[in-house]
C-alpha cells in the first residue's frame, strides 16, 4: 500500500462533512464505506477504516479542484460566532413504518419518544429522517440516517449546506454537555441518563461549530465517541478551552453509546 503524496491522489465520490472532504474510497486502503477525510487546506488526512493518516501536498497536481475547496471551505474557518440557522423544509416523508418503527424500537427509542423528536420516514426510501430543532425552535437541519441493508447509498444524507449540532433537549447553557458523534446517540444519551447532550455529525468537531458547542456549557464536557476513534477524541479535546473540565469515555470494541442503551450509566 503506497501513501498519497497529494490532493491529485484522492478520488471518486466524495462530500462534505465540517471542514474537511469525505471521500468514499481510500487510497491506501481500498475501503469504499467513506471513512477517509482530507482536509482541503492543511492537507491533513486520515482513514478510520486502516486507521492510519498523514499529510499531503495541496498544491500539487489538481490546482483547480484544489481552489474550487479552499474557496468553499475557507470561510469555515472564519466563523467565531454562533451562526444564525435559517429554518429549512424536510424533504417528502411519510409516517415511519413497521421496519423503521422496529429499527427505532431496537435502540430503545418506543413509538411516542419517535413521535416527539419528530421521526419520519424519507418517501420512497428506506431512511428515518431526524429533524434538527435550532435555538429558536425551528427545524434548521436534517439527516436521514438507512435503517436497511437494502438501501443503497451512504448510511446518512442531510439537508445541503453546513450541518449544526444535533441539541437535546434544547439549546441552552448548562452545566454539563454530554457530546457524542451521531443523532441517534444523542437520543440514546438522553434517553437513559437524562443529560444534555450535543451531537458532531461526525468524528470531528468543525470550527464552525465550536462557537455553538462552547455557548452550551458552563464548566464540563463528556466526550464519548466510538470505540474506533480514540485519535478523534483527543483531537478534540486539544480545541476545547483549558477552563472546561474534559473527560473522554471510552467505550468497549466494537460499541458506540446507542448500542450500549442503558449500559451507557455506567460509564459516565
Amino acid at each position: 500500500m503506497s501513501l498519497p503524496v497529494s490532493l491529485a491522489d484522492f478520488n471518486g465520490n466524495s462530500r462534505e462533512s465540517g471542514t474537511q472532504i469525505n471521500f468514499q474510497t481510500c487510497p491506501v486502503c481500498s475501503d469504499q464505506r467513506f471513512k477517509c477525510y482530507v482536509d482541503p487546506i492543511t492537507g491533513k488526512w486520515f482513514c478510520f477504516a486502516h486507521q492510519g493518516g498523514g499529510c499531503v501536498e495541496v498544491e500539487t497536481g489538481r490546482d483547480d479542484w484544489v481552489a474550487r475547496l479552499k474557496s468553499q471551505h475557507a470561510d469555515r474557518y472564519r466563523v467565531d460566532t454562533p451562526i444564525d440557522w435559517p429554518e429549512v423544509d424536510l424533504p417528502p416523508w411519510e409516517p415511519l413504518s413497521k421496519k423503521a418503527s422496529r429499527y427505532l424500537q431496537a435502540r430503545g427509542i418506543d413509538s411516542s419518544l419517535a413521535r416527539a423528536l419528530g421521526l419520519v420516514e424519507m418517501q420512497d426510501s428506506l431512511r428515518i429522517i431526524i429533524p434538527y430543532t435550532g435555538p429558536s425552535g425551528r427545524i434548521i437541519y436534517w439527516s436521514a440516517r438507512a435503517y436497511s441493508d437494502f438501501q443503497d447509498g451512504p448510511k446518512y444524507l442531510g439537508a445541503s449546506g453546513r450541518h449544526p449540532l444535533y441539541v437535546l433537549p434544547n439549546w441552552h447553557p448548562s452545566d454539563e454537555l454530554v457530546v457524542v458523534e451521531g443523532a441517534l446517540d444523542a437520543i440514546s444519551v438522553r434517553t437513559h441518563t437524562g443529560r444534555h447532550v450535543a451531537a458532531l455529525g461526525g468524528k470531528s468537531l468543525p470550527r464552525y461549530l465550536r462557537p455553538e458547542l462552547l455557548a452550551m456549557v458552563k464548566s464540563r464536557v463528556t466526550l464519548i465517541l466510538d470505540a474506533d476513534a480514540p485519535l478523534a477524541a483527543v483531537r478534540i479535546k486539544h480545541q476545547l478551552p483549558r477552563r472546561l473540565d474534559l473527560k473522554i469515555v471510552k467505550l468497549p470494541d466494537g460499541e458506540d453509546p446507542a448500542s450500549l442503551g442503558a449500559g451507557i450509566k455506567e460509564l459516565l
